[in-house]
């Protein structure tokens, strides 16, 4: 009995520990991607022009994942860009967690890896996500 309670007690810690090991890179990716949200948020806002943002995001270092801003509807109503601020592929339980479109999955990023920014036409920043 007591050699039991002993082994349980060593496989809790061990899986804790797993645990542990695993939670950490997630949550240091996520706390980069916080900090590259705020100097993102800091650098354009809306009323700016779009051209001139993409200009000083790459300027500041930042990624953008589209050469040239899209139109993402079927009515091209507006240009859409998205910076990139965590440049980590998901793991596994990220796929799991969306395949099965649960947030409960464990080991997930919390924080979207991009900052979307909507602009219309004529290139002014209309909404910065």
């Amino acid at each position: 009995m007591k050699k039991v309670l002993i082994f349980g007690l060593i496989l809790t810690g061990l899986l804790g520990l797993l645990a542990l090991l695993l939670y950490v890179p997630v949550w240091q990716e996520d706390a980069r991607a916080r900090s590259n949200r705020a100097k993102v948020y800091e650098l354009i806002a809306v009323g700016h022009n779009l051209d001139d943002a993409e200009a000083a995001l790459i300027d500041a270092g930042f990624e953008l994942a589209y050469d040239e801003p899209i139109t993402p509807t079927l009515y091209n109503d507006y240009y859409q860009q998205l910076v990139v601020v965590r440049k980590t592929e998901p793991n596994a339980f990220d796929t799991l967690a969306y395949a099965t479109d649960c947030d409960c999955v464990p080991f997930t990023h919390q924080e979207s890896p991009y900052v979307i920014i909507n602009a219309d036409l004529d290139g002014t920043i209309t909404r910065v996500d």
